[in-house]
């Protein structure tokens, strides 16, 4: 109940502070989708319903996904939105030993296994808050406070590595991770709730009548406090057995570690997505994007033809083509890299919205 009492406080704050302007405005309603995929070694399509076929050396592995609905009074802003975050780095060498595994493949014998793996996912709802400013005639920002209410998590590391033989394995691996469900060891556990707050800034400046830059900072500040939560943390090791000084027969165990429980605090990935958009020669219209999220960078182009006013093409560095269309309340988008089963990147985003905003 604390969450809900942090958020009905702050939305009659920002009521009495913008009481007069609220109260001769319209209220418009609007919705918002977005999702971005994107992962070096499997197809998404294959993250979500299972391994297949295709696979290709890669380390960099997110995606995350946002649904809004909520009300505008003049410059204030009231949602509800419901949000999904992972992002995973692997080594290339987890990464083929995963896709092995969960496939039925033989493990190259021969071979040592550099392992590395850090995941981080949560899933979360909440209420979302919004202010728009007008600091200059041709300058537009807009803050966006994020009140959050996590459910599920899984955050942690993965490090060691692995010597195959042609009947035997060697290796070494540490690990540790919080969750709500542990999917390793099957600890038996309880209902979790992380509480927290992300922080959004979105910013138009309209340079002159020919160049707009637009800058969309996504969980800018931003931090998610889960209360007496489950961990692990072990040591694994194929190397058991050793003879003492005095000659006798030693046999470790093969897993030691220690579960518990503890406060912890988890971090949203960055996002930052500046797009410059110009009008050249009076009839070409040229649009670039760069994007930033965690350790993933694409640059993205954009062309808008005259002859269809509000459609646009886009293309992007990793090799993803797209279709979009932007007309007054609505804009909608869909970029792909391959065929929906093959498709390693993955961006679709609709809105439907007060104009300008």
């Amino acid at each position: 109940m604390y969450l809900w009492s942090v958020v009905l406080r702050s939305a009659l704050c920002l009521l009495l502070l913008c009481h007069g302007r609220i109260a001769s405005a319209e209220i418009k309603p609007y919705a918002l989708l977005w999702v971005e995929s994107h992962s070096d070694a499997f197809p998404v399509h294959d993250l979500v319903w299972g391994m297949g076929r295709d696979f290709r050396t890669g380390e960099q592995h997110l995606g995350f996904g946002r649904a809004e609905v909520g009300v505008r009074y003049g410059n204030l802003s009231v949602g509800a939105l419901y949000r999904y975050e992972v992002s995973a780095r692997s080594s290339r060498s987890a990464s083929e030993l995963i896709w092995r595994s969960e496939t039925g493949r033989a493990i190259p014998a021969g071979r040592r296994w550099p392992l590395r793996l850090d995941v981080n996912q949560v899933l979360m709802r909440g209420v979302a808050l919004g202010y728009t400013f007008f600091p200059a005639p041709n300058l537009t920002l807009t803050t966006r406070l994020q009140l959050l209410n996590a459910t599920e998590m899984i955050d942690g590391q993965v490090s060691g590595d692995i010597e195959t033989y042609d009947d035997d394995y060697q290796g070494q691996a540490h690990l540790t991770y919080f969750y709500t469900r542990d999917s390793l060891w099957d600890r038996p556990t309880g209902r979790r709730r992380g509480q927290g707050a992300a922080l959004d800034l979105h910013a138009v400046w309209q340079i002159n009548p020919r160049h707009r830059l637009r800058l969309h900072l996504l969980d800018g500040l931003n931090g998610i406090y889960w209360r007496d939560m489950y961990y692990t943390t072990a040591d694994l090791t194929s190397d058991r057995v050793a003879y003492d000084d005095d000659g006798q027969l030693n046999v470790r165990a093969a897993m030691t570690g220690y579960e518990g429980n503890r406060h912890h605090w988890q971090r949203l990935p960055v996002k930052a997505f500046l797009h410059w958009q110009a009008t050249l020669a009076q009839r070409y219209t040229l649009g670039a994007e760069l994007v930033w999220i965690d350790r993933y960078q694409d640059v993205r182009l954009y062309y808008y033809p005259a002859r269809w006013p509000g459609l646009y093409v886009s293309a992007t560095r990793h090799g993803s083509v797209g279709l979009g269309y932007r007309a007054g309340r609505l804009s909608t988008a869909l970029q792909m890299d391959d065929t929906p089963h093959q498709a390693r990147a993955v961006s679709l985003s609709f809105s439907w919205q007060t104009p300008g905003l």
